[in-house]
């Protein structure tokens, strides 16, 4: 009997890090996360870098303010990046893999809708506007360094990342 060697995604939520509704320019280092998967501390850490939350408690960015996390600790993760369906004509949301960690996008797009992949740089370009569902992409083997991006200048953009941890 074949199984996996990767958990279930788990969503990582600007509250797991004590971060609060409406904020902006957040930074956490090392925080342990171990808990949240049921894993002994020091097992998941966390380093999050100029994170913003919206009023409703989750993740957002805009064209001025890349997000960060930093994965480290006695445990892998597979890592599941997505950026709000929402996107301006003549845009791009993306996500850089600062740890040069490989990932292939997961999500449909709709006309107009262009993915890419330039080195560690990964993105969706509009010229019409937003899709009909998120932009997905998933890291295919372990990774610990991402950066999210938009090029949008009217409007923040939710974020969410979701980690799988090795078992």
């Amino acid at each position: 009997v074949e199984c996996s060697s990767l958990a279930s995604f788990i969503d990582l939520r600007p509250s797991d890090f004590g971060f609060l509704n409406n904020s902006k320019d957040l930074n956490i280092t090392d925080f342990d996360i171990s808990s949240k998967f049921n894993l002994p501390a020091g097992s998941l850490l966390v380093t999050v870098t100029n994170a913003m939350v919206s009023n409703l408690g989750a993740f957002i960015i805009d064209d001025n303010n890349p997000v960060q996390f930093d994965f480290s600790g006695s445990v892998f993760v597979q890592i599941q990046a997505s950026h709000s369906r929402g996107l301006l004509t003549n845009s791009s949301d993306g996500i850089v893999a600062l740890d040069n960690a490989r990932y292939v996008f997961v999500s449909d797009l709709r006309n107009g809708i262009v993915a890419e992949n330039m080195g560690n740089l990964y993105s969706v370009n509009s010229s019409s506007g937003s899709n009909g569902e998120d932009f997905i992409w998933e890291s295919i083997s372990f990774a610990s360094r991402i950066e999210f991006f938009t090029t949008s200048t009217s409007s923040q953009n939710g974020i969410e990342i979701r980690i799988a941890h090795s078992i």
